[in-house]
């Protein structure tokens, strides 16, 4: 709207929030083609997630909004019954567009079926955490370990024991979400230098 109303010789509204830069960033980006326009959108949601309501600054707005959803949307929801089933973990992360789901699913080849979906979306988001890509994701299993490594940068590794318990779904979800905020505030901070 914004590019709009200047391109019509209107005044600038400008960009609200502290991470507006990113915001224009993402912007430009899915303007100029390098994204489409639901990787635009994922990286926005996970910028605003990140960001501080100023109603309650001891959280951000994914905990904000998504306290009051799970406190007063899903019970009347489940009175009207349109919420019959809770959302199973694995349901969580493959039916949304969350970043780390192209790594979970890279991953997923790579693991036995008796490996958790909770065990394989936390070890996809430590994948990402260390700059590994999804088609670049190696596994080694050893006992009780695995050793995932990238296949194109050296370097690019980490271990994880299997036997201890993951982070629930919903945790890596907020994880990867807030990875995925800082990345694009990090790449239009590079952006911003090369210019």
């Amino acid at each position: 709207m914004r590019a709009e109303i200047l391109a019509a010789g209107g005044p600038d509204i400008g960009v609200s929030g502290r991470n507006s830069a990113a915001y224009e960033w993402i912007a430009g980006e899915y303007s100029a083609g390098r994204i489409d326009r639901d990787s635009a959108l994922n990286q926005i949601a996970g910028v605003f997630g990140a960001e501080v309501p100023s109603t309650d600054p001891t959280k951000n707005y994914l905990d904000y909004y998504g306290d009051h959803y799970d406190r007063k949307i899903v019970p009347w929801l489940k009175s009207i019954g349109k919420v019959t089933e809770p959302v199973s973990e694995g349901q969580i992360h493959l039916g949304y567009g969350y970043p780390a789901v192209g790594m979970c699913a890279s991953l997923c080849e790579k693991f036995s079926p008796e490996i958790s979906d909770a065990t394989v979306l936390d070890v996809a988001v430590k994948a990402r955490e260390v700059g590994i890509k999804p088609g670049d994701a190696e596994l080694h299993l050893q006992g009780g370990r695995v050793w995932v490594f990238s296949s194109q940068t050296p370097g690019f590794r980490f271990q994880a024991d299997l036997a201890v318990s993951p982070p629930s779904v919903r945790e890596s979800l907020e994880r990867s979400t807030q990875l995925d905020a800082q990345q694009v505030v990090q790449q239009q901070a590079l952006s911003g230098v090369s210019r």
